[in-house]
């Protein structure tokens, strides 16, 4: 499946491109307005998986929207591609899932902004290959669960006045329960 046209979602829980078998390439504009809305979603049907190729423009707006999410597929950003997400805990490229899935983020723009996190590898792999990522305040670039986060090239990351670089969400979560046991006392 080819995408050239818009494609627009305002309604909760709303997917753009879902692909489970096969690929699917955006070439054109996928805007997602709505509380965890998903711009594009690859994951497993039975032992097979889908690919997605992003060379368009794909922007989510709205709390726990997420750009692009790769479960147990495969996700490719392009030179051309741009990708951003926006609002409370909004995920721009995330990588979870049963297993994980994996992204390759070769060029291209990732955007966060409002609260939201570029990237997020809770399981699977997101691989970087000369992307550009820009963070804007009370954003967080990356942040690593259970997966892997590589830099197999170099890859730009722009991160504005009160935005934060990195997170590893284990460590942060004990420091968060550590800080409720002293308060407690």
């Amino acid at each position: 499946m080819i995408n050239g046209a818009t494609i627009t979602g305002t309604a909760k829980d709303a997917t753009g491109i879902y692909a489970t078998d096969g690929t699917a390439t955006n070439n054109g504009t996928i805007s997602m307005t709505a509380e965890k809305a998903k711009g594009l979603v690859t994951d497993k049907a039975g032992t097979t998986t889908g690919t997605i190729i992003n060379n368009g423009t794909v922007s989510v707006t709205g709390t726990e929207s997420v750009g692009a999410a790769a479960l147990d597929g495969n996700y490719k950003l392009l030179a051309t591609g741009s990708i951003s997400a926006s609002g409370l805990s909004g995920i721009t490229l995330y990588s979870g899932g049963t297993t994980g899935g994996t992204i390759n983020a070769t060029g291209g723009t990732i955007d966060a902004t409002d609260g939201a996190i570029n990237v997020y590898s809770d399981k699977g792999t997101i691989n970087f290959n000369g992307a550009t990522i820009n963070t804007g305040a009370s954003s967080l670039a990356f942040m690593k669960g259970g997966g892997a986060v590589n830099f197999n090239s170099p890859t730009t990351a722009n991160i504005a006045t009160n935005g934060t670089a990195f997170s590893i969400f284990h460590l942060l979560y004990h420091l968060y329960l550590l800080a409720q046991l002293i308060h407690h006392f």
